[in-house]
């Protein structure tokens, strides 16, 4: 093997949802994956490996099952939401789907938790299993999920209800980035941005009744924390787009010229680079100057994230996985490393350790 670690080979069948891990499981022996270079020392990138020993975990009896984000705790903790659907103990499907998956590092286990509904006044119309859409965890094991209206936070097996968004939100949530569980953004639909700091909500006047379809920021080299947010009707005509930074409460147009019209996820290292995709993959040194595309193939991007500049990986339609590490970019689907599919990943996370993709056939 090329790098001076042991890897773990896994395998399993494919059946509804197809979960792609990236585990380096490494002895006492260093350079198992390169770290990546943390911002703003680096001048020029070292590389990190492509070399990925994947696992390919399936979820669901059937049912239209599938997830739609993930995020990555740690080492040995991911989680995942959707909506999985499993057979009852007659063998029948059941109708009320799984909508909170967590992994522990070698299975995952299925929740099902019961969503609020709100009224327009903020009381509590009642209750519903159904599925979850976007998730955010951080460090301290705390963890945010939502149906898109609804926010529950998750403290170990604790679970609650943040305060109702009724008042402020535009539109159902899509996407979280945040700092901590007390205080973090949601964007979404009909130009939904809020802003939820120590049990308050703040909406933010984005400017547009676009859907935002992704957000994402970062601290940058004088300690300024940078967060852009990525608004596009998709696939839905006539395309727009709209490429929105976030400063404080205020939230400003960046020039979006060179960009498709079709786009689906932001990320960026700030003053290294930065990153749109969607149909197409984009990229520029800083906020401002056109965007320039990326010789990429013709598959659809629907989620780009990064550890640092020289550790991201892309994922998106017919299965496609991408890693690029300082240097190039390598395609796992091309190189016949993993499966083409007529479905799509549409989240991806990153660790220094493990990479997961979900999605649905």
């Amino acid at each position: 093997m090329s790098l001076a670690c042991h890897f773990r080979c896994l395998s399993a069948q494919a059946f509804e949802i197809l979960l792609l891990f990236s585990w380096l499981s490494c002895g006492i022996l260093n350079g198992c994956k390169n770290g990546g270079v943390a911002p703003p020392e680096v001048t020029t990138l070292d590389t990190t490996s492509h070399t990925f020993i994947w696992k390919v975990d399936t979820l669901g009896d059937g049912n239209a099952s599938v997830l739609y984000d993930v995020a990555i705790v740690n080492d040995t903790l991911a989680y995942a939401v959707g909506e999985i659907y499993l057979k009852d103990s007659t063998g029948q499907i059941d109708q009320q789907p799984y909508n909170l998956m967590q992994w522990n590092g070698t299975r995952w286990n299925f929740t099902r938790i019961a969503l609020q509904l709100y009224n327009s006044d903020c009381s509590v119309a009642g209750t519903y299993f159904g599925r979850t859409v976007a998730i955010i965890a951080f460090s301290d094991g705390n963890v945010i999920f939502s149906d898109g209206g609804d926010v529950i936070k998750m403290n170990g097996t604790i679970y609650s209800h943040l305060a109702c968004s009724n008042p402020v939100r535009n539109g159902a949530f899509t996407k979280f980035w945040g700092l901590s569980v007390d205080d973090f953004y949601a964007v979404g639909y009909t130009g939904t941005i809020v802003h939820y700091s120590s049990g308050n909500w703040q909406k933010l006047e984005s400017g547009t009744n676009l859907p935002i379809l992704d957000i994402w920021g970062a601290v940058n080299s004088v300690g300024e924390l940078e967060i852009l947010a990525l608004a596009s009707n998709g696939f839905t005509p006539p395309a727009v787009k709209q490429v929105l930074q976030i400063r404080g409460a205020a939230v400003d147009r960046v020039n979006d010229a060179g960009l498709a019209n079709i786009l689906s996820t932001v990320w960026f290292v700030p003053s290294q680079r930065y990153f749109i995709g969607g149909d197409g993959l984009f990229t520029n040194a800083t906020i401002g100057p056109s965007w320039q595309p990326i010789s990429y193939p013709s598959y659809y991007t629907y989620r780009i994230r990064g550890v640092y500049a020289n550790d991201i990986v892309v994922a998106g339609g017919n299965g496609f996985l991408s890693h690029y590490n300082g240097v190039g970019w390598h395609h796992y689907a091309l190189a016949g490393e993993l499966p083409m599919f007529t479905g799509n990943y549409y989240a991806v996370a990153i660790s220094k350790r493990i990479v997961v993709a979900v999605g649905g056939v």
